[in-house]
């Protein structure tokens, strides 16, 4: 891949940038719970990318054990973000949470 360190940051930051413009987008939906799977996925596959590229490529098991962590740390998030899509008023209480503490 890339040869030196100046490279891999170029390299990484454009998928970092792609893959935070689809967050992004996949986020908008306004459909409760439409995005759990393919933000995983994003996130998985980010996590391999940018591994191989820095040469420390991940093993079969060490990816199955990345995936269900990223899945068990995406599920309370995940509820969070659809309850305040659902609940009217919730996301401007959330916002101003967010703001104080």
């Amino acid at each position: 891949m890339a040869a030196n360190m100046a490279d891999k940051s170029a390299i990484a930051n454009r998928w970092i940038l792609g893959a935070g413009a689809s967050a992004a987008a996949i986020g908008a939906v306004p459909i409760p719970g439409s995005d759990f799977v393919p933000l995983t996925a994003l996130q998985v596959s980010l996590m391999l990318k940018l591994s191989t590229l820095y040469g420390k490529p991940i093993t079969k098991d060490k990816a199955k054990e990345l995936i269900i962590a990223t899945i068990v740390g995406n599920i309370g998030k995940t509820i969070f973000r659809q309850i305040v899509k659902v609940v009217p008023g919730a996301g401007m209480v959330a916002g101003q949470a967010w703001l104080v503490g």
